[in-house]
């Protein structure tokens, strides 16, 4: 709370292009602080930050935090390293499992959303499971993995199929591959709700949709 009061008195600038005076974002032990890159926000965040240490008896570890300058140049970078002396992160950079940026997540970022897909079940256990179950895991665990990084960003096209590709082969023959011949119905069809014919699975793409908007 100190970081909002501080913003209304002046302490802190506004942020540009944001009319909030929300400049902090607190989930359990992770913080996450906005602050415009001036040497007066940046020396009164580190001295906030040695109040609360002195008032609460608690410290902030400085190795393990880093600060990511967003628009920045190399100096402005070395600015921010020797006031808050910490390290500097880059983007895309981690917050609460996320990974956030101010531009596209290349290929190798959005790997390990499908790789949480195909690891959601060992490999051993797919031949044993009857369809009927491995719909229960469709629905209740696979395609829930995804759905944290599709609240704030659009997946590629090419997740949204490598996800299917592998949900509708796990499904339908308990594989990581299927044929055609295999597939009784399209996947288009499995996405409907039960009292329109289809089995309920959700579709991530209007899903992800959904909870951005």
């Amino acid at each position: 709370m100190c970081f909002v009061k501080a913003a209304e008195e002046g302490l802190l600038a506004d942020l540009y292009g944001c009319a909030l005076k929300q400049h902090v974002s607190i989930y359990a032990d992770d913080v996450a602080l906005f602050i415009r890159l001036e040497v007066q926000d940046i020396v009164t965040t580190r001295e906030i930050l040695r109040y609360f240490e002195e008032a609460s008896g608690l410290s902030v570890n400085y190795r393990k935090s880093y600060a990511v300058v967003i628009r920045g140049e190399v100096l402005d970078k070395m600015m921010v390293k020797h006031l808050l002396r910490c390290k500097i992160g880059e983007f895309p950079c981690m917050y609460l499992g996320l990974q956030l940026s101010t531009g596209a997540l290349s290929r190798a970022h959005w790997q390990p959303v499908l790789d949480k897909v195909i690891a959601s079940l060992p490999a051993w256990q797919w031949g044993l499971l009857t369809r009927s179950g491995r719909l229960i895991l469709i629905k209740s665990a696979v395609t829930a993995r995804p759905i944290h990084q599709l609240l704030i960003m659009e997946a590629p096209v090419w997740l949204m199929e490598e996800i299917d590709k592998w949900t509708r082969a796990f499904f339908w023959a308990g594989k990581g591959v299927v044929n055609g011949g295999q597939c009784l119905v399209s996947w288009q069809q499995i996405y409907k709700p039960v009292c329109y014919g289809g089995l309920g699975v959700h579709n991530l793409r209007l899903q992800g949709l959904a909870l951005r908007i």
